[in-house]
């Protein structure tokens, strides 16, 4: 009778092995079938995020440029500096968020903030006049 029992859980088990298997095959076979959508809206919202932080910087450093050329005679509009301004800026604003909401300061929220403002410095012409990048 224990016999029976044993053979009967381990025919069970196989089963849901079995089937756990094949679920997550399935759901492989459906990721891979969605992510060139699932990648486009992704690639859609980063542009979002780019156009909308590239338009707050462009209003911040446009306002602080005279300001600043004429304390320092550096254009902060233009190459390097401009560059080196939105890095500034995005960790600045980022490293605020995360304070103000109290989340924790981590080395690859630091990084994200400064590929963040990276991205935004070397794509701003392509961000300011979008009809030529397409």
């Amino acid at each position: 009778m224990i016999g029976l029992l044993v053979r009967l859980s381990n025919q069970i088990l196989v089963g849901a092995c079995c089937s756990s298997l094949i679920a997550v095959f399935f759901s492989a076979a459906a990721l891979l079938r969605l992510l060139p959508a699932l990648l486009a809206a992704i690639r859609l919202g980063l542009r979002g995020i780019c156009i909308l932080s590239f338009r707050f910087y462009s209003l911040v450093l446009t306002w602080l440029a005279p300001f600043v050329q004429q304390r320092t005679g550096v254009d902060v509009l233009t190459g390097l500096p401009r560059i080196g301004a939105t890095l500034v800026l995005s960790l600045a604003l980022g490293l605020l968020f995360l304070a103000i909401t109290r989340l924790p300061i981590a080395v690859w929220s630091v990084g994200l903030l400064i590929l963040h403002g990276l991205v935004v410095g070397l794509a701003w012409d392509e961000l300011e006049d979008p009809a030529v990048s397409g």
